[in-house]
């Protein structure tokens, strides 16, 4: 019996996004860029605070923090598919 299949780029897509999933190194640095990039916002906020209007601060940091946690998951798996993508076009 012989099989015959040809790679897709669905398939690598799928197989890319499960490991950015799996992997221990990827989960690492999604978690670190998941949590550390609004925390530093918020610090550095806080910090801004003592020199500018605090409200007015606090509120941009904020705001910032809470974009950038709510699109970060979306932004870094297009971000990965892009990746494969533009690889598939490059002949695999």
């Amino acid at each position: 019996m012989k099989l015959r299949y040809k790679i897709e780029q669905e398939d690598l897509i799928a197989f890319n996004r499960y490991h950015v999933d799996h992997s221990p190194a990827l989960v690492r640095t999604k978690r670190f860029y998941m949590w550390g990039i609004p925390t530093a916002l918020i610090i550095s906020s806080v910090l801004l605070a003592n020199f500018f209007d605090p409200l007015t601060t606090l509120f941009i940091g904020g705001i910032s923090a809470i974009f950038f946690a709510i699109s970060f998951n979306k932004t870094w798996y297009k971000a990965c598919d892009k990746q494969v993508i533009k690889l598939y076009g490059e002949g695999l």
